[in-house]
């Protein structure tokens, strides 16, 4: 892989996480507004709860972007290294 399309992908891939995280931060401020006038009530179904679950559900999969970026990143590096041996079959082996 080149060092520029590697540089890309990796920039690529933090402006993605960094825009979540700002969505995700717009929306519990959002929340917190909206609570702040009525509680959330799941009963209700307000708009308190609804951006609350919004919020809630987008910084789970917030978490869950990081830890494979992060497990992409440092898996990265030796994944050729450490390829699994592959079986070799031989027409008088068993």
């Amino acid at each position: 892989m080149a060092v520029g399309a590697w540089v890309a992908t990796r920039r690529t891939l933090l402006l993605w996480l960094l825009c979540m995280a700002c969505a995700d931060a717009a929306l519990w401020g959002v929340y917190a507004a909206l609570a702040a006038q009525q509680p959330a009530s799941r009963r209700a179904c307000n708009a308190a709860y609804m951006a609350w679950l919004l919020a809630l559900n987008l910084l789970l999969l917030l978490a869950l972007a990081c830890v494979d970026a992060l497990s992409r990143a440092l898996g990265a590096h030796g994944a050729q290294a450490r390829a699994p041996a592959r079986a070799v079959c031989t027409p008088g082996s068993r």
